[in-house]
């Protein structure tokens, strides 16, 4: 097959699978309910979390964790075993087109997790799919970002906070790895990579993912932003588990400016 044809091919697909709506579904099957009615209306991990983890435990939003990353990490995984084989022809042997199929794919994902077709373009903020696709990319090189997260959110128990600081660090853990030759950009791999498309396009990604997070930054700025409590429950009213009526109401006023 043209490899043309091959990247159109997977840049649609993984858009579409990007751009399902998993904490929306889960919520459903689990709990009955439509997420984007309860706490700040976002299908994505953290709203599935505070909203039914005291009522229906941990599973729904671990679910939705573990269901968000595959969806980033296997149509990358596969893109970059198709787009890499020796059936691939010629073109693909070359970095920069090999390197310019691979993120279109990438950028298809994540833009269908930001902005999906299902539900009218209104999806969630990238974390976990984004987990995935950089999982698939770096390997245990994610561990750089992930690490990153776990300390800020500690240290702030904001999940938004530690999900800035991992994606600001995205684009810089490429780059460094394009400057070792770490990894995906290993000077004896077949089909090499291009590390300067890859920075550019988790510039990009970061970019897009912090103007998701304009509510939860404006609301960090006023001290207002929800704390995870970690080892005790969230206040609950209502078999939702969701947050107390005043922040539910505020939180979902933000977020859909």
């Amino acid at each position: 097959m043209d490899p043309t044809v091959k990247s159109i091919l997977f840049t649609i697909l993984a858009y579409l699978i990007g751009s399902i709506p998993v904490g929306l579904i889960v919520c459903h099957v689990w709990a009955g309910i439509d997420i984007r009615e309860h706490g700040s209306g976002n299908i994505g991990m953290t709203n599935v979390y505070r909203c039914l983890k005291d009522s229906h435990g941990h599973l729904p939003w671990v679910m939705t964790l573990a269901l968000d990353f595959a969806k980033g990490y296997i149509p990358v995984h596969l893109a970059l075993i198709w787009l890499g084989s020796s059936g691939g022809g010629a073109e693909l042997m070359v970095p920069q087109f090999y390197s310019t199929y691979v993120a279109l794919v990438v950028l298809a994902v994540m833009l269908g997790n930001l902005y999906p077709i299902y539900v009218s373009f209104r999806g969630g903020k990238g974390i976990a799919t984004g987990l995935g696709v950089f999982s698939a990319l770096i390997g245990f090189y994610v561990l750089i970002p992930v690490s990153i997260f776990a300390i800020f959110l500690l240290v702030s128990r904001m999940v938004s906070i530690g999900s800035l600081a991992a994606i600001i660090s995205i684009p810089i853990t490429f780059y460094i790895m394009g400057i070792k030759e770490w990894g995906l950009f290993k000077a004896d791999r077949i089909p090499a990579a291009t590390p300067g498309i890859f920075v550019v396009l988790t510039t990009i990604i970061a970019l897009v993912i912090i103007f998701k997070h304009k509510a939860n930054i404006q609301r960090i700025l006023k001290g207002k932003e929800p704390k995870i409590r970690l080892g005790r429950s969230i206040p609950k009213t209502s078999e939702t588990g969701q947050a107390e009526p005043a922040e539910q109401a505020e939180v979902k006023a933000d977020a859909e400016k």
